[in-house]
C-alpha cells in the first residue's frame, strides 16, 4: 500500500473515530462511572464490534445487506431502539450507582457487552466500512493482506483515541461523584444516546 494512500487513510479514519457518537459518549460515561478499568473494558468491546463490522463489510456480505433494503431496514430500527433503550434508561436512571455494588469482574463484562451491542447497533458503521475501504485498496496488491493491514489499524485507532476520552473523562469523575452531577451525567447520556438513536431511525 503507497504511503500517501495510507496517510490518508490514518487521517480519515481518524476524524471519523474522534467524532462524538453513542461509542464515545458511552465510554466517557463509563469513565466517569466505573474508572479508567471499566472504559477500558467498554473500548474493547468497541473494538470487536468494530473487527465484526470490518469482516462483514470485507467479505461481501455488508454489500449484499445494503443491497437489500428490507434488511438494511430491520437492522437500521433494532440498532435505534437498543440506542433509545440505553438513552431511556439513563434518563430515567434515579439512584447513584456506586463501583462497590458490583464486582470489578460484573462491572467489565457489562461494559464489554454494552460497547460491543453499540457497535454492532449502529449499521452506519457497516455503510462506512462498505464505502470507505474500496477507496484505499490498490487493486493490484494483496487485497486480503490489505484490508488485514486497514482492519488493525482502524481497531488501534479505536483503542488510542477512545483511551484518550476515558483519560480525559477521569479528570471530570471528581465532579461527578456527587448526587447531582451524577443525575446529571445521566441525563446528558442518556439524551445523547435518545438523540442518535432518532437520528439513526431518519438516517438513509
Amino acid at each position: 500500500m503507497e504511503v500517501e494512500r495510507f496517510v490518508a487513510f490514518l487521517a480519515v479514519a481518524s476524524i471519523t473515530i474522534a467524532s462524538p457518537g453513542p461509542g464515545v459518549i458511552l465510554t466517557i460515561s463509563n469513565a466517569i462511572k466505573y474508572g479508567f478499568n471499566g472504559a477500558l473494558a467498554g473500548i474493547l468491546g468497541i473494538v470487536v464490534g468494530m473487527l465484526i463490522i470490518s469482516t462483514v463489510a470485507a467479505s461481501g456480505v455488508g454489500v449484499v445487506i445494503l443491497a437489500s433494503k428490507d434488511t438494511f431496514l430491520v437492522l437500521k430500527y433494532l440498532g435505534a431502539a437498543y440506542l433509545a433503550f440505553l438513552g431511556i434508561k439513563l434518563w430515567f436512571s434515579k439512584s447513584k450507582e456506586r463501583v462497590g455494588e458490583a464486582s470489578s469482574e460484573q462491572q467489565g463484562i457489562s461494559a464489554f457487552t454494552k460497547g460491543l451491542l453499540v457497535t454492532l447497533a449502529n449499521p452506519k458503521a457497516l455503510v462506512f466500512f462498505v464505502a470507505l475501504f474500496p477507496q484505499f485498496i490498490d487493486t493490484k496488491q494483496s487485497i486480503l493482506s490489505q484490508f488485514i493491514a486497514l482492519s488493525t489499524t482502524f481497531s488501534l485507532l479505536v483503542l488510542g483515541i477512545h483511551l484518550i476520552y476515558a483519560l480525559m473523562a477521569g479528570h471530570a469523575k471528581q465532579w461527578f461523584s456527587a448526587e447531582t452531577g451524577y443525575q446529571a451525567l445521566n441525563k446528558l447520556s442518556g439524551g445523547c444516546f435518545f438523540s442518535f438513536a432518532v437520528g439513526l431511525a431518519f438516517y438513509r
